[in-house]
């Protein structure tokens, strides 16, 4: 897709925006301080970001992967991308693609149905300080760079087994 639609003095898409998906594959954190200007470049001014098991989890760090970005990291990606006018919006799972938290021992308790990792049982006790607690840490590390947040809740193909 060209970027001209993108560059015109009036846009014809007011919120140009790209998911960063960052799990499985994500940049480097090179890489990833440098993406607001790529992305900056084709016009694009906000970025979904599901940062997935690549976020600096600080209450329950079991959450990290071996290889998640650290704090001076994302604070270093959030303010490059508010100089270059991107508004970053987080996006936080909280019913279905929860595999990252149902997969650990400690979270398992919490799943709709016991074998699929896919879904949270919002019911189950602990399931709400589970997601409050994710989307706090989410937000801490955003504060002051935040307009909007994804609290994601799509495909709970279980709920209510």
């Amino acid at each position: 897709m060209s970027s001209s639609l993108f560059r015109r003095p009036s846009p014809v898409i007011g919120t140009r925006c790209i998911h960063l998906d960052l799990k499985g594959m994500p940049p480097t954190p090179e890489r990833l301080v440098q993406l607001p200007e790529i992305f900056a470049e084709l016009g694009v001014n906000a970025l979904l970001v599901e940062w997935e098991d690549t976020y600096p989890y600080t209450t329950y760090p079991e959450l990290r992967c071996p290889t998640a970005y650290d704090e001076p990291t994302v604070r270093t990606f959030l303010q490059k991308a508010e100089r270059r006018g991107i508004e970053v919006i987080p996006l936080v799972q909280s019913i279905g693609h929860l595999e990252n938290p149902l997969l650990k021992e400690r979270f398992r308790h919490l799943r709709e149905v016991p074998d699929s990792a896919g879904e949270l049982c919002p019911l189950r006790k602990g399931a709400r300080e589970l997601v409050q607690t994710m989307v706090d840490d989410v937000l801490a590390t955003h504060r002051g760079h935040i307009r909007r947040f994804h609290l994601g809740g799509d495909e709970p193909w279980t709920l209510g087994s």
